[in-house]
């Protein structure tokens, strides 16, 4: 009996000992090329997944995607591809966290390639093109274009960006009798495991961090505040195009305001701090920051074109400056020509520009100024001199002419006396001889 004891208490150590292995099991039944109309969204979902569709407001595009440009298909998730359509040099991000995803694209005749990142690595490049005319300018059938089923269960960044394919042929003369690259890209849904998993907040801001951190929240624990690009305190010159933005941002949340060179930004804050966080771009203006007609910095927001090329990637804080004077100031970007892209400067629409892009995020400052020291006024104490005898000589002549008009007084004052004497006597006497 107590071997029998003893075994069944190895098993269950032994048990407790294994790791339990979720990667197969407990994934949903997706594999490369699985159509969007075989997905079950029961099954997703018991297998603690969820349909990220095109519509999610998680999700952040770049131009050309439009929410306005709906195609209907119904091989495609929910009925239709709403981003109709996007193309080379557009990108969609989405963060999330968990070890699974899944990403699927709508074939077309003239496909882009499609190049997906995770976390900054290129991990899949895949061009859902359709050997059929009739799918020229439509969308085909959805399909799963990529699979990852054994990420690290925390948080990740997914990118998709579009690149000309070349496989249509023809000379990739679409029906409006014009030739185009094959640069369309209907992106349908993604399929993901969310775990919710937690950073650690950041206890201080760093140079050069990415904003993603820095909610509100955060800022506010830190004794800071954001003032984000569509504040109506800012004073943009023109290129500053914060219409052009928004539309790029399909009327959802853009925290960004697209300026190019010549054009300025001001804004009057108060305090000792500031921040400047800018969106990387490829084709980078230069950032000149002025504080109160002092230049404090400068920088370039460049990133890789692997990561980005035509469009905004993420958002850095560039610049801190850190012991300004207590008080009231006013800050001026301006922006210039970086020259650092090289390769002529041609983008993917085949033209040659100067780097000339920026993309303004915000700034941080303190949420509760430091206050200005006041200047005390200065107490002047004097010390009492000493009162010293005043000393003088008389004018002789003055002094004569005091002397007989003492004088002139008491003789005065002697006769009224006599007079009043001999008054008094001489009624005395006529009073005794009555």
């Amino acid at each position: 009996m107590r071997r029998i004891m003893n075994l069944i208490l190895a098993t269950i150590i032994f048990v407790s000992l294994v790791p339990f292995n979720t990667s197969a099991q407990d994934n949903p039944p997706v594999t490369t090329g699985t159509k969007a109309t075989e997905i079950d969204e029961n099954l997703i979902k018991s297998k603690g997944c969820k349909i990220v569709d095109n519509e999610s407001s998680e999700l952040f595009y770049t131009s050309a995607y439009n929410l306005n440009w709906k195609a209907d298909n119904d091989k495609a998730y929910g009925g239709n591809v709403l981003h109709n359509a996007g193309q080379v040099g557009s990108t969609i991000s989405y963060d999330f966290a968990g070890n699974y995803i899944a990403v699927a694209f709508c074939e077309t005749y003239h496909a882009a390639k499609i190049l997906i990142y995770i976390d900054d690595v290129l991990v899949a490049e895949h061009t859902p093109f359709a050997n059929d005319k009739n799918l020229a300018v439509i969308p085909g059938e959805s399909k799963i274009i990529y699979v990852n089923d054994s990420l690290e269960n925390t948080n990740h960044t997914l990118l998709i960006k579009h690149e000309k394919a070349y496989v249509s042929g023809e000379e990739n003369v679409k029906e409006d009798g014009n030739a185009y690259y094959d640069n369309d890209a209907y992106f349908d849904f993604i399929i993901v495991r969310d775990t919710e998993v937690k950073e650690e907040e950041p206890e201080e801001i760093a140079l050069g961090a990415s904003i993603k951190g820095y909610t509100d929240e955060v800022l506010d624990k830190l004794g800071y505040k954001a003032i984000y690009s569509n504040n109506e305190d800012i004073i943009y010159t023109w290129p500053f195009n914060l219409p052009q933005a928004k539309q790029m941002a399909n009327n959802r949340e853009y925290r960004f305001n697209l300026g190019q060179v010549s054009a300025t930004l001001t804004c009057d804050f108060e305090g000792t701090y500031l921040a400047v966080v800018f969106g990387e771009c490829y084709y980078a203006a230069k950032v000149v920051v002025d504080v109160d007609g002092e230049i404090i910095g400068e920088f370039t927001p460049h990133t890789d074109k692997i990561k980005v090329s035509d469009t905004v990637y993420q958002s850095k804080i560039f610049l801190i400056k850190d012991d300004l004077k207590p008080g009231n100031h006013t800050v001026t970007i301006s922006l210039e020509t970086a020259y650092t892209t090289g390769e002529d400067n041609v983008k993917p629409d085949g033209k040659a520009y100067y780097d000339n892009d920026s993309f303004f995020d915000c700034f941080i400052v303190q949420k509760n100024p430091t206050p200005k020291e006041e200047t005390p006024t200065p107490v002047t104490t004097e010390t009492p001199q000493p009162t010293e005898a005043v000393s003088y000589t008389e004018n002789p002549e003055t002094s004569d002419k005091n002397s007989g008009i003492v004088a002139y007084v008491i003789l005065s004052a002697i006769a009224i006396l006599v007079l009043l004497a001999i008054i008094i006597f001489a009624k005395r006497r006529q009073h005794e001889k009555v």
